[in-house]
């Protein structure tokens, strides 16, 4: 299996094809991503194709480097600018899309997983927006800590250290809400 730098080398030099398969491999995940900034998904698509298009245009040496943690910091940066400039959100924030229904469960695995990602995306939403984004990235997006340093542009240490305090931070939350939601079902 060939890494995301070597496909992204042959498309410079001249295999068209190599986007292709590069967009199919990123293309859900970045419009996840950049929704977290805009909170609308087809500005989210506009994005992804604009970093897209960046890509096709022009030869960035960061891409050969590390295609992945670049390709993040490229969309996450023209997302703050859309963001910026449309006035559509002041912070990252996690919602459930309905990219999360799956067809092939069953509509009871579907209710499970659904109501386990709102509570999940609700606590998220109470931790603080870069704490929010790192945990989205380590954990929804399976993001290295080393890559979420470049996205970020953070040293790795920092965001090494970021990701340790808001995954206790967000147990905490958790274990809150179980504790309180089992309080509640007991009582009635």
């Amino acid at each position: 299996m060939m890494l995301d730098e070597e496909i992204y080398d042959l498309y410079l030099k001249g295999n068209k094809d190599s986007l292709v398969v590069l967009e199919d491999n990123y293309r859900y995940k970045l419009t996840e991503y950049a929704f977290c900034f805009v909170n609308n998904t087809d500005i989210a698509k506009e994005i992804v194709d604009r970093a897209f298009y960046r890509i096709s245009i022009f030869q960035y040496d960061e891409l050969k480097k590390n295609f992945c943690a670049n390709m993040y910091q490229m969309t996450r940066r023209i997302a703050l600018k859309v963001a910026k400039e449309n006035a559509l959100h002041k912070e990252f924030t996690i919602e459930l899309t309905n990219g999360d229904y799956d067809d092939s469960q069953s509509w009871i695995e579907n209710f499970n997983k659904i109501e386990g990602n709102k509570m999940l995306y609700q606590t998220l939403n109470q931790i603080d927006p870069m704490a929010r984004e790192v945990i989205f990235l380590a954990i929804i997006q399976e993001i290295s800590e080393k890559d979420i340093a470049i996205i970020l542009k953070k040293r790795e240490r920092t965001a090494s250290k970021i990701l340790k305090k808001s995954k206790e931070k967000l147990r905490k939350l958790l274990a809150g809400t179980h504790f309180k939601d089992k309080n509640k079902k007991d009582t009635i």
